[in-house]
């Protein structure tokens, strides 16, 4: 067994990890040491091993993952951030939800900014492109291959 200070009272000294409470506590040790990306994937093996566990993540468990969230997009990690939201999203609040797709979003367009994009020319393109979609009448949006099947919006009479 490891006997190294630097470890302090973190279970599983000798690498193993035993259940969830052991990946929480390295993630945290982790990021408390300054590896920050180490932390968010020992906070999702914790999430991970705790559905395993329980069926249901613990508590816990979802609260690391918040605090992954917040490492994720703190490190402008686009592609870890999006991981976490998509398994946060069942047991999380409309509410805080709507709050992490905006963070999502913003890490996502910082992103693109690193490619050359700014950030107001995407917002127009995508402002251009949703109002060409919402000013197209339904049956433009569909592509029919058999003119036997009636369109799904035939009951609406947009034809007027």
């Amino acid at each position: 067994m490891n006997e190294d200070s630097n470890f302090g009272n973190i279970p599983s000294h000798d690498h193993s990890f035993s259940d969830s409470h052991d990946y929480l506590s390295r993630a945290q040790y982790a990021v408390e040491s300054g590896d920050r990306i180490l932390g968010i994937h020992l906070y999702l093996a914790a999430f991970e091993q705790s559905i395993l566990e329980n069926i249901v993540p613990s508590e816990e468990s979802v609260n690391g993952m918040r605090a992954a969230w917040d490492l994720a997009v703190d490190a402008r990690q686009h592609s870890l951030a999006e991981y976490i939201f998509e398994k946060l999203k069942p047991f999380v609040s409309a509410e805080e939800l709507s709050r992490k797709a905006d963070q999502l979003q913003d890490v996502a367009l910082d992103r693109l900014e690193e490619f050359g994009f700014s950030r107001e020319a995407i917002e127009d393109m995508a402002e251009m492109i949703n109002d060409d979609l919402f000013n197209l009448p339904p049956d433009l949006l569909y592509r029919y291959e058999d003119d036997n099947v009636p369109s799904p919006f035939s009951f609406l009479d947009l034809t007027s």
